[in-house]
């Protein structure tokens, strides 16, 4: 008997992985194939390399806003029981980890320029700031849903 529940396990492991494996495939793989030629196309390779630039800004700061939250919460995840406490405590996890990365987010927008113009001169501050610094503040409340 305990044979068959580690082969359903393991198939229901295997299942799972591959489900989520080309889930991830159609949904980052194919938009790269398909927006690689769009981008080529309608934008210099100075507009390109600034948009690649903003991505990767975008995913640093997400990980700056992050402040570790996502980890410290599955950290205690085990140490308060099924129920309202546990709900209670990511409740506080999510809520702290809204402010901070709003506080972040708030101050990125307020005090960011002179960093921003020492890292990405070409592209103005005005226009594409607050779709890096809002993308990366969204990419934290996504990082968490995951951690859920």
């Amino acid at each position: 008997m305990e044979g068959s529940t580690s082969k359903s396990n393991l198939s229901r492991l295997i299942t799972s992985f591959a489900s989520y494996s080309l889930g991830d495939f159609i949904l980052f793989g194919l938009s790269y194939v398909v927006l690689i030629p769009v981008l080529t196309s309608h934008l210099s390779p100075e507009d390109y390399g600034i948009v690649a630039t903003l991505t990767a800004s975008s995913i640093m700061l997400g990980f700056i806003m992050q402040f570790g939250l996502p980890s410290t919460a599955m950290r205690y995840f085990f140490l308060y029981e099924e129920g309202d406490s546990r709900r209670s405590y990511f409740g506080t996890i999510w809520l702290l980890s809204l402010g901070v990365s709003g506080a972040i987010a708030l101050a990125a927008i307020g005090f960011g320029r002179p960093i921003w113009d020492s890292f990405i001169r070409n592209a103005s501050f005005k226009t594409y700031a607050g779709y890096v610094i809002f993308g990366a503040f969204f990419q934290v409340i996504t990082v968490f849903r995951s951690v859920l």
